[in-house]
Parts: structure tokens; sequence; C-alpha cells
């Protein structure tokens, strides 16, 4: 089950995992500061620290989940689909997140918080095609899934 969630922020949600899209390269480090990474490594510090580590030793694929799981108070998911902070969002490597995300049956053991990627200007995907392929993926889990539009 899919349900729109407005004026909530990604950071504040009930949900158990929280689903962050961050960039799969680290060749401009003074540009980490693009929201929701710039608030996500302040919330889930360890997380992140965990994330950037696999980063920085290049063990991280476009489309390719990282999930932090019994680091913080939530299970946080990355999905780097973007090349760098620069970049705009790629809906093939969000589609390959999802696809993944439901093999690993994270729908089943979780509700998740997703982001209503592309609701913002710049960021390159429209989040009609984002909130269709979530529901595709992830709708038909145990746990409600939350499309974030005011992330």
């Amino acid at each position: 089950m899919i349900e729109v969630r407005k004026h909530t922020s990604l950071f504040l949600t009930d949900c158990d995992m929280v689903v962050i899209p961050v960039h799969a390269k680290n060749q401009y480090t003074k540009s980490w500061d693009r929201y929701p990474i710039n608030e996500a490594k302040l919330e889930y510090v360890l997380a992140y620290a965990q994330y950037r580590r696999l980063q920085d030793a290049n063990l991280v694929e476009p489309g390719e989940p990282v999930i932090s799981e019994g680091i913080e108070s939530k299970t946080i998911c990355w999905i780097p689909i973007t090349v760098d902070v620069r970049r705009r969002y790629k809906m093939h490597w969000i589609i390959r997140s999802l696809r993944r995300m439901q093999e690993l049956d994270l729908h089943n053991k979780y509700s998740i918080a997703f982001p209503a990627l592309g609701a913002y200007d710049g960021e390159g995907v429209d989040p009609v095609n984002v909130y269709k392929s979530v529901k595709k993926y992830l709708g038909n889990g145990k746990f409600p899934v939350d499309f974030m539009v005011d992330f």
C-alpha cells in the first residue's frame, strides 16, 4: 500500500526505514551539501559515516541500495541514483534500486518513507513516474510505503 504524504519531513516520519537519495561517487567533497544529504548526515551520523566509508572505498554502485541497519533509530536505505552532486537523478538507477529493494524483501520487513524524487526543480525525473515505479515494486508488501511529497 502506497500513501502520499504532504507536509511531513522525511526525517520526522514514523516509518521504520527512510530512503535517502545519494550520489555514487565522491569526486566533489565540497559539494556534498545537497538536500536531503545535508540533513541526513546530521540526523543519522553513524549511518552516513558507514555510507561514506563504502563510497570512499569505491564499493558503491549506481542503483544498488546500501542498507544501514541497526546503527541508528531507523534503518536507512541509501540509494545512489546520480553520479555526483552536480548531476540529475537517473530514472533507470531509481528503478534498479527499487527492484533491488524488492529482491531484498524490504517492503515486507519495514514500513518505508520514500521521497517523491522529481518534486523539486532540477532533479531530472518526473515524480509521477517515480510514484508509479515505487507502487509497482514496493506497493504489495506487508507494510505501508509513504511517498513523501514535501521531503
